[in-house]
């Protein structure tokens, strides 16, 4: 429960493969110590209960910012694996999560597996005196003569406008593992670059699953 010190805000829902239980990502914010904490919680609306499975990343930043974490939660079909992916902004840079569901105790549960910051990845993209808000993610998935693979698109806020990262999954295993996305470049693309008398925001990102992709696929 919130309390003087503990703040809950910024949050985004989803469900399991069989929609009994419903997912939260969402930041708790410490007051005391500075820090934010995005945490996943799991709501059962047959026994109204909730409980905290992760916490993904804790990092220190003012009570005003807004990690605005999102997710994608797609439970796949008869060709395509499901994917659990989440992101979230830290302050400087982004943080992404990679995960699946597995069965626990008899039960099918959604669990994040890897976790990094993309500035690890994508040092360009994220000077020392960056900041990021805003987050959105989305995914396709492509097929081509030689393997199947996610790709992970990103939009986000920074003080120069609006920036877009795409990442192709080079794993070779299933949940993708982040350490082997191959981020463009690896930089990001500034594609509403704000200025004296305009400032691009509220960004969200979706992809058409029937325009082909480019580069050519792997």
């Amino acid at each position: 429960m919130p309390t003087s010190s503990i703040q809950y805000k910024s949050p985004t829902l989803f469900t399991d493969v069989n929609a009994q239980k419903f997912e939260i990502l969402y930041d708790k914010y410490d007051a005391t110590l500075g820090t934010h904490n995005i945490q996943h919680s799991s709501y059962d609306y047959t026994t109204n209960s909730t409980y905290l499975k992760q916490t993904l990343a804790t990092f220190s930043n003012t009570s005003a910012f807004n990690p605005s974490p999102a997710v994608i939660a797609d439970k796949g079909n008869g060709s395509k694996p499901p994917l659990l992916a989440a992101a979230w902004c830290n302050g400087r840079s982004i943080g992404f999560a990679v995960g699946q569901q597995a069965m626990e105790f008899n039960y099918p549960q959604l669990n994040f597996s890897s976790i990094v910051d993309l500035s690890s990845y994508m040092s360009s993209s994220f000077p020392q005196s960056n900041t990021t808000s805003n987050v959105a993610i989305a995914a396709t998935y492509a097929v081509s003569p030689s393997k199947q693979y996610y790709i992970f698109h990103l939009v986000w806020e920074e003080p120069s406008g609006i920036k877009y990262a795409r990442g192709v999954d080079n794993s070779t295993t299933f949940p993708p593992n982040p350490a082997n996305i191959a981020w463009d470049g690896p930089q990001s693309y500034l594609v509403a670059a704000n200025s004296s008398y305009k400032a691009a925001s509220k960004c969200s990102v979706d992809m058409d699953s029937t325009l082909p992709h480019y580069p050519p696929m792997l």
